[in-house]
């Protein structure tokens, strides 16, 4: 009797624990969606500057760290593409 309680605390205590970790991992791409749209709107308006040739260094550095969130989902260790090979 005892044995099958422990093993209903150890079943719920990890489905508990992957509950926390997919809430993690939702919250996760819901942040990378929200900084690409939101550094990416603000790039789409500096747009006429940058094309006009007025570019200055914060946007050279906000649109290499744009490039690198959006692809850090590809490029990561624990991205969905690597796991699927």
């Amino acid at each position: 009797m005892a044995c099958a309680r422990s093993i209903h605390f150890v079943y719920k205590e990890s489905r508990e624990s992957s509950v926390y970790e997919n809430y993690g991992k939702i919250l996760k791409y819901f942040w990378w969606f929200v900084l690409v749209i939101v550094i990416g709107l603000f790039l789409y308006s500096r747009q006429d500057d940058l094309i006009s040739g007025k570019l200055l260094i914060f946007d050279s550095i906000v649109f290499i760290i744009w490039i690198g969130i959006c692809l850090a989902p590809i490029l990561s260790r624990n991205g969905s593409i690597r796991n699927q090979a």
